[in-house]
């Protein structure tokens, strides 16, 4: 059980992350 939730959670961290740089890409309109 406890692996699971550790596993959600490293998901959600690598998501945000990557949320957070096409959010930078946007800004800086590197797309």
């Amino acid at each position: 059980m406890r692996y699971l939730t550790m596993q959600y959670k490293n998901k959600a961290k690598h998501i945000n992350i990557r949320d957070g740089i096409l959010l930078l890409a946007k800004k800086f309109d590197l797309t």
